[in-house]
C-alpha cells in the first residue's frame, strides 16, 4: 500500500527560489539513490512564509528503506537547513481518484 508523508514547513520568504532549488536537488538524489520508492510529490504553498511538501512512497518499507539513510544524505541537510519549523504526518493512502 502507497503512503503519503507531508512536511510542514515555514521559510523566509527570500529563501522560497533557493529552498526550491535545495528541494530539486534532494528529489534527484533520491531519485538516484533509491529507484522507484518515492512515485510523486506536491509542493503546495499556503501563503508566503507557509508550505506543504507531499511525498508519495510506493509503500511503508520503501519509505522505511530511504527515510533510515535520508539522514545521511548531504542533500537531506542542505534541503532542511533553511526551513523552519517542520512537523511531519505519515499516513497511508486508503483511496485515490
Amino acid at each position: 500500500m502507497a503512503v503519503l508523508r507531508i512536511t510542514r514547513f515555514t521559510i523566509d520568504p527570500a529563501d522560497e527560489a533557493e529552498m526550491r532549488a535545495r528541494r530539486t536537488t534532494l528529489l534527484a538524489k533520491v531519485h538516484e539513490a533509491f529507484p522507484n520508492r518515492l512515485t510523486g510529490t506536491q509542493l503546495v504553498k499556503v501563503d508566503d512564509e507557509t508550505w506543504f511538501d507531499a511525498w508519495r512512497w510506493a509503500s511503508r518499507d520503501a519509505y522505511a528503506e530511504v527515510i533510515a539513510v535520508a539522514p545521511t544524505l548531504p542533500e537531506a541537510g542542505n534541503a532542511f537547513a533553511i526551513t523552519k519549523d517542520p512537523s511531519l504526518e505519515l499516513g497511508d493512502i486508503i483511496e485515490e481518484s
